[in-house]
């Protein structure tokens, strides 16, 4: 069964929220709720009914499993996904165009932007591209402001990165643009579609992640980076993107790795209450 893996992940995303983020916590419950039809068997009085304004933190609570103020450890997870061609290819760039889908959400984005601070981290250069402009309900996302519209003509690129795309054609009419350089460069495609076929040699396609963010997570980790990186700028930009393709974890697409990915950025600083309320709790002026 996959009871014990979904309750320690749980338990996990839990232990990592602040008090303010426990609201949150709700879509968690209410999912469990529809899935298993009882609340989880684990919470026991500590828990409360969905509706309710408040969720004790488990550390507050007396006689709480010790395991579960333990770090979130995404080792494992890490090192089962991340394929080894696609470790190679980035770890030897020094320049990468990371180029997201046309009409962007904020998982392309994130992807984009986690893939760009895991290069620098590197010790490389990344551009960030996205065809379209940028729309202003991702405005709050670290580092928007750094995507282009085209590649910098003025940067020699080794290594071209998909991020999100279910095909190369997703991404839109910077492809046409730039039509030789694409064509031209080594790829890598960082996906979580189905539909995607997946046909390059360094084309990681996991449908079983929630978001492409959930697979950059891992890939950082994979890396020996920290999920804190660039003042939680990392954090942020992944926990966006999964907030984004789960409806904060009301989808049924959220399994114990979604789960267990987002428990370590929010201990990492990602403000999943304020992430959450950007996306679904707000309406921007302008789409």
């Amino acid at each position: 069964s996959a009871l014990p893996d979904l309750r320690d992940a749980w338990r996990q995303c839990l232990s990592a929220c602040p008090a303010e983020q426990q609201l949150f916590t709700f879509d968690w419950y209410d999912a469990w709720i529809r899935t298993y039809g009882a609340r989880p068997p684990w919470t026991g009085s500590r828990s409360v009914e969905p509706g309710r304004t408040s969720l004790q933190h488990p550390s507050q609570a007396r006689g709480q499993d010790e395991g579960m103020s333990a770090p979130v450890d995404l080792s494992a997870f890490a090192r089962d996904a991340v394929p080894g061609p696609v470790l190679a290819r980035l770890g030897a760039a020094r320049n990468v165009l990371a180029v997201s889908h046309e009409h962007p959400d904020a998982d392309t984005l994130g992807a984009v932007l986690g893939i760009c601070l895991i290069v620098e981290a590197l010790g490389g250069r990344a551009t960030a591209v996205c065809t379209d402009p940028m729309p202003p309900l991702y405005g709050f996302m670290p580092g928007i402001d750094r995507f282009r519209t085209d590649p910098d003509p003025a940067e020699t690129y080794d290594l071209l990165v998909l991020a999100d795309c279910a095909s190369a054609e997703r991404v839109g009419e910077v492809a046409a643009r730039n039509a030789d350089l694409f064509a031209g460069l080594p790829r890598v495609i960082v996906d979580h579609h189905a539909s995607n076929d997946g046909a390059g040699g360094a084309d990681w396609i996991d449908p079983g992640a929630a978001a492409t963010c959930e697979l950059v997570a891992l890939l950082a980790v994979r890396l020996g980076l920290p999920l804190d990186l660039a003042d939680r700028a990392l954090a942020d930009a992944l926990m966006a993107g999964i907030v984004m393709d789960t409806a904060t974890f009301a989808h049924p697409n959220a399994t114990p790795r979604t789960l267990a990915v987002s428990a370590a950025l929010v201990a990492a600083g990602a403000p999943l209450s304020d992430i959450s309320r950007r996306l679904y709790r707000t309406k921007p002026d302008t789409q």
